[in-house]
């Protein structure tokens, strides 16, 4: 895999720590991948797709700057084959048409359900169908109205993969069209489909298309929803231009006219130097949390910052970030009651009156959301530095005629602080905008989606191969990379495992287990590693690791960050500990959460080895007095926590800091118990004595 500077802008690089990290992820999903052509191989289809099921969430999580895998897409094929005959089935002639939408599961809140249920509903005369790989819960009112109001059925698939698989290509056969709006690890969905004899034209839904999804070869149309999208599935996806499409995404044609009311709390007048007086210009934003994680120090945040100093009298939410989250903490403490941050809340329109202006996240756009802000009127401002530009970080859209772009920071605040001034100029901005959502995202939208649906056809395995693709990852997914990592999205691959795959793969008598590599073996002892975020500590404290556990069996070392900015993350990234350590000695590094706190609850959650050591990177901790402690943990059967003696280097006795301190940490304990609050007190192992840092 080659590493590219060329998407970089001026004062930002490629961070030297994310090939590692690129390369050690893409190594996961092909090992992932290769277990499930084994398992395949073998005749087990069902292990094979559960592998493959982990390794699709490996690739669309652990962003590695692949965006399709070979291998995958043709052992898909086979999986498909494998599973059986494409069946008979197809719709009598003159017969209603029918259109069955996949999905894997339904929300009442989120952009990709939504797109569904009004596509269903703005097509007439048709009977749309829905079938749900694995939906728990109830079904969305509107999906199912939707649905109902046009004679189709909302199905919801159990049991085995094979035989979800089944009885998902029966009900493809049954249908004139399959539109595939599935989530990136959904195999099963696009296993049912791949198949050399399917008689139904298969479309997918490109609305993830910043990141990993199989199904590139099984599809007959690959429908994006943006140029953007369509332009990387080219270079990096390996889709012939021939079967790519645009498709806008459906908005309700009735969309309502919303009163300009404020639906925030006021605050206090606000000294502005000749005058008081109330805040009631609002401005707002609407994206998950990683959307904001700051990249080498470019982020939306920094922005608001500005704005908030310069319009003292001008108020700011942001929904789906937490008041706890770090990457929001400066402007907490610096603007207080002028900030509202939500987390995450259901959106409608409703969610935008009162807003003078609305901004899109960054460095990761949302897409979704300003299209919602736009509908409701809101003028909106996209910060779109050159490096961003054309790229799916962005959010273009076909109707950004009059969306304000800012490609730097003076221009975004000129932009936002015009707006706030002439709140009746931003209302006509905001005017003109919702009225060009209206006119492609509405009124031309049934024309567009009745040509797509009547020129849709099978095509031939071989026209659906793949075509030559660019494989040089650069700036655009390091940001997504690193937004996934910082913000938890990326689980350890033990984890993934038992989440996805569903299947034994430990168990020595399963077909899939006979080439289980040793990374997939369960760990024998989990390590919570606190470190305080300088380059120094972060290598003292791996090194202490190895030294002390050496011999020891699997270990998974968890990071708990004591420094929280994001300086100190990167030394953890760029640290390369799988680079320097065999995958059987060290797992996977753990995501910090927003809190020191949160950090460690974080890891605690995700340790699964039996035995949990917590060390900090001032405790040298040597091998003779790692296995003391833990052979007197084993004589009192796991009932306390033990620990050793700490002294300094003048050999005064430091005090241990309990899980959820930062500094001189040394606890050895049975997970489970400590979990469930059984360790009561920590005793110290006897004749041990570890040296600590004088800080």
């Amino acid at each position: 895999m080659n590493f590219s500077p060329r998407d970089t802008g001026p004062g930002l690089r490629l961070p030297g720590g994310f090939p590692a990290l690129a390369e050690r992820a893409a190594r996961r999903r092909r090992r992932l991948e290769s277990q499930a052509g084994a398992a395949i191989a073998a005749g087990d289809v069902e292990a094979g797709l559960g592998l493959l099921t982990a390794a699709a969430e490996v690739g669309w999580l652990d962003h590695s700057g692949d965006f399709v895998s070979a291998e995958m897409e043709e052992l898909l094929t086979v999986a498909g084959e494998a599973a059986g005959a494409w069946p008979a089935g197809r719709p009598v002639p003159g017969a209603p048409r029918r259109v069955l939408h996949v999905l894997t599961e339904a929300y009442a809140v989120g952009g990709h359900t939504r797109l569904t249920w009004r596509w269903i509903e703005q097509q007439a005369g048709i009977r749309h169908d829905v079938v749900l790989t694995q939906h728990a819960g109830a079904v969305p009112a509107q999906l199912v109205a939707a649905v109902e109001a046009c004679g189709g059925e909302v199905v919801r698939l159990n049991g085995t993969r094979l035989g979800r698989l089944r009885a998902l290509r029966a009900a493809a056969a049954r249908a004139d069209t399959v539109v595939l709006n599935v989530h990136p690890f959904d195999v099963l969905s696009i296993s049912a489909v791949a198949h050399p004899h399917r008689t139904v034209p298969v479309l997918l839904l490109n609305h993830a298309d910043h990141v990993f999804w199989p199904g590139v070869t099984a599809a007959d149309k690959v429908v994006c929803l943006r140029q953007s999208g369509l332009d990387l599935s080219m270079t990096r996806r390996g889709v012939h231009p021939g079967r790519l499409t645009l498709l806008p995404i459906p908005l309700s044609p009735q969309l309502p006219q919303l009163p300009q009311v404020p639906q925030v709390p006021q605050v206090p007048q606000v000294p502005t130097g000749r005058r008081s007086e109330p805040a009631t210009r609002h401005v707002m934003t609407v994206a998950s949390p990683h959307k904001f994680v700051p990249f080498q120090g470019e982020t939306l945040v920094s922005l608001v910052g500005m704005l908030l100093d310069a319009e003292p009298t001008v108020t700011f939410t942001a929904i789906g970030p937490r008041p706890h989250d770090r990457t929001w903490a400066p402007l907490v403490k610096a603007h207080g009651a002028r900030l509202h941050l939500r987390g995450h809340v259901d959106t409608d329109l409703r969610t935008f009156a009162g807003a003078t202006a609305y901004v899109d996240s960054y460095p990761l756009a949302s897409y979704t959301s300003w299209l919602d802000a736009a509908s409701a009127g809101v003028p909106v401002v996209s910060y779109r530095p050159a490096w961003v530009s054309g790229s799916t970080l962005a959010a273009d859209d076909p109707a950004e005629t009059h969306l304000l772009v800012a490609s730097d920071p003076s221009a975004w605040l000129s932009a936002v602080r015009a707006l706030l001034v002439d709140p009746a100029a931003a209302a006509q901005r905001g005017a003109l905008l919702r009225q060009d959502i209206l006119d492609a995202h509405c009124h031309q939208w049934p024309a567009a989606v009745d040509q797509l649906l009547d020129s849709a056809e099978v095509t031939t395995p071989e026209e659906r191969a793949l075509t030559q693709v660019q494989t040089s990852p650069g700036l655009t997914d390091a940001v997504v990379a690193r937004g996934h990592r910082v913000s938890g999205l990326v689980r350890p691959l033990i984890e993934v495992l038992r989440d996805r795959s569903k299947v034994e793969v430990f168990d020595p008598t399963h077909a899939a287990s006979a080439v289980a590599p040793e990374e997939l073996r369960p760990p024998d002892l989990s390590v919570l590693l606190v470190l305080s975020g300088g380059r120094a500590e972060v290598e003292r404290g791996l090194s202490t690791v190895e030294t002390a556990f050496k011999g020891w069996g699997r270990l998974e070392v968890h990071v708990v960050l004591g420094d929280l900015r994001p300086e100190g993350i990167a030394h953890v990234e760029e640290a390369a500990v799988d680079e320097r350590c065999s995958p059987s000695t060290f797992g996977d590094l753990a995501d910090v959460g927003t809190s020191m706190q949160l950090s460690w609850e974080r890891a605690l959650g995700r340790a699964v080895a039996p035995w949990l050591v917590a060390l900090s990177d001032d405790v040298r901790l040597t091998a003779t007095t790692a296995a003391a402690c833990m052979s007197h943990l084993l004589d009192l059967g796991g009932a306390k926590a033990v620990v050793p003696r700490l002294v300094d280097a003048t050999g005064v006795e430091r005090v241990h800091g309990a899980i959820g301190s930062t500094h001189d940490v040394c606890l050895f304990a049975h997970r489970e118990r400590l979990l469930a609050g059984e360790v009561r007190e920590a005793a110290t192992a006897p004749g041990t004595s570890v040296e600590v840092d004088v800080l």
